[in-house]
């Protein structure tokens, strides 16, 4: 927040927390408190000055997700144990390279030009000649890989594969095969396991630099 600038920071228990949705979370600045406490409109749900009151004595203004705030605190615990959040976040960084070097691999155009790559979630564009509903429908129901499609003006055009959270480089090698797997049932031509290959060469490396 320091280096970036940023007064109010908020993202979801969901986004790479390795948790479900259900638990908002937030950090605000200094400079931004004095702005919330200038504030004269009135407010009782989501009023921050309420849960920094309430945070001072341990407790939140309303009942919270008790279940969701117990896992927050195992999955910091697996944060540390993994080496700490830069690990984590290397850990990301390497599954994001697995993701778009093995789609390079196959042949498949991605959304994004790797300098403005996510690494929690990579865009695919539809494989060249197939019908995405069709080959998304194909993965779920005969290899149990469920991708989401774009949205909007982008629906039917992409698909999103999700690496972020509790996931690993096993995993995206695993999706991987199968993504391959599907092309080859629906007759796309390909060269059969460019992409597993090219993700575990990017794995292998990482381990190398360990």
């Amino acid at each position: 927040m320091d280096e970036w600038g940023i007064d109010i920071l908020v993202t979801g228990s969901q986004k790479a927390m390795m948790l479900p949705p259900g638990l908002a979370l937030l950090s605000v600045s200094d400079k931004a408190w004095k702005v919330i406490e200038s504030n004269d409109s009135s407010a009782y749900y989501l009023s921050l000055l309420s849960y920094r009151e309430w945070h001072e004595k341990g407790m939140t203004p309303n009942t919270p997700a008790v279940s969701l705030i117990m896992g927050l605190s195992a999955v910091c615990d697996l944060i540390e144990e993994e080496g700490g959040f830069s690990k984590t976040v290397e850990r990301h960084e390497v599954m994001k390279n697995m993701v778009r070097k093995s789609m390079n691999a196959l042949s498949i155009d991605l959304l994004t030009a790797d300098e403005y790559a996510s690494p929690t979630i990579t865009a695919i564009r539809t494989p060249e000649g197939l019908d995405l509903g069709s080959y998304l429908g194909h993965l779920k129901k005969k290899y149990h890989l469920d991708f989401a499609g774009g949205l909007g003006p982008l629906q039917g055009k992409i698909f999103r594969f999700g690496h972020m959270g509790y996931c690993f480089p096993s995993d995206i090698l695993e999706a991987v095969s199968l993504i391959e797997a599907g092309l080859q049932d629906l007759s796309y031509p390909f060269e059969p396991g460019a992409g597993v290959k090219a993700a575990q060469e990017v794995y292998l490396s990482s381990l190398r630099k360990l």
